[in-house]
This record gives C-alpha cells, sequence and structure tokens, in this order.
C-alpha cells in the first residue's frame, strides 16, 4: 500500500492480502454460493461477529475479549443457537430464523 506497486493474485493470497483466489470464469458462481451460504446463517451471530471485528481496532486485548464474552452470552440466547444445537444432535443441516 505505501508505494502503490500492483501485486499479481497470487501474491495477494500469498501474503494474507486475500483469503481465496478464483478463475475468472467460476467466480460469480463461487460468489453466490457464498453469499447464500453467508445469508443461510445465524443472523444475529454473523452480525455480532462484524461489530466486534469492527469495534477492535479501537480496544486493548482485555476489551477484546470482554466484548467477546458478551457476544458469546447475547448469542446463546438467540433461537438459532438452539436451532443449531438441535440441528447438530440430529445430524441435519441448521435452519436458522435470525431470532
Amino acid at each position: 500500500m505505501w508505494t502503490g506497486d500492483p501485486i499479481t493474485a497470487d501474491e495477494a493470497l500469498r501474503i494474507g492480502v486475500v483469503g481465496r483466489v478464483l478463475p475468472a470464469d467460476t467466480l460469480l458462481e463461487e460468489t453466490m454460493a457464498f453469499a447464500g451460504r453467508l445469508a443461510r446463517g445465524p443472523r444475529a451471530a454473523l452480525a455480532e461477529i462484524k461489530r466486534s471485528v469492527q469495534a477492535a481496532a479501537g480496544m486493548s486485548l482485555e476489551q477484546s475479549l470482554d466484548r467477546e464474552l458478551h457476544s458469546q452470552e447475547r448469542c446463546w440466547k438467540t433461537r438459532d443457537a438452539q436451532a443449531g444445537i438441535a440441528a447438530f444432535l440430529e445430524k441435519r443441516p441448521p435452519r436458522f430464523e435470525g431470532r
């Protein structure tokens, strides 16, 4: 970023700038599959993760861990948490409702 030098996709993957590199002909299909996976996920937990990541930049490790504890407490109280546990015990995919 400091030099403005372009890097290849392979280099971006190697240094951790991106988590995955896909061929152009599969990009849309893979992106839509990933978006669908997120959409079927536990919305409350995903929202807590997003808020925690955004807040972490201005927090100490102790503050981040405290926030994580409170986030987990909130998530465990949701109906989605119970749905996830039931699905695991019944060996079936979960059906989250966003509650």
